[in-house]
């Protein structure tokens, strides 16, 4: 059925992507399977799912800690080149 409507829709001049996507793949939190048919007549480009299992709390964090390190890093010297340029600038009432 499916390589039917395939078919038929390649002789119409269509451009097809078929998948089949459980639900916990997807980011739902449950194990349900969707069918999906797409017929276009415009290129498509269908994302890949991700099938890797989810990041552990423990991996998320880590992570997380790290970019705050690097955003306060660069705070921090922001932060001196600031301090810089407005102890070199002549401050005067308007």
């Amino acid at each position: 059925m499916i390589m039917e409507l395939t078919n038929k829709a390649h002789k119409l001049g269509y451009k097809t992507t078929h998948m089949l996507i459980d639900g916990q793949f997807a980011g739902l939190n449950h194990s349900r399977k969707r069918f999906f048919f797409i017929a276009t007549k415009y290129g498509l480009s269908v994302p890949r799912l991700n099938f890797s299992p989810a990041p552990t709390t423990g991996e998320v964090l880590d992570s997380f800690k790290k970019n705050m390190e690097m955003i306060l890093v660069l705070f921090l010297k922001w932060e001196k080149t600031r301090s810089l340029i407005l102890n070199t600038v002549r401050w005067e009432k308007v």
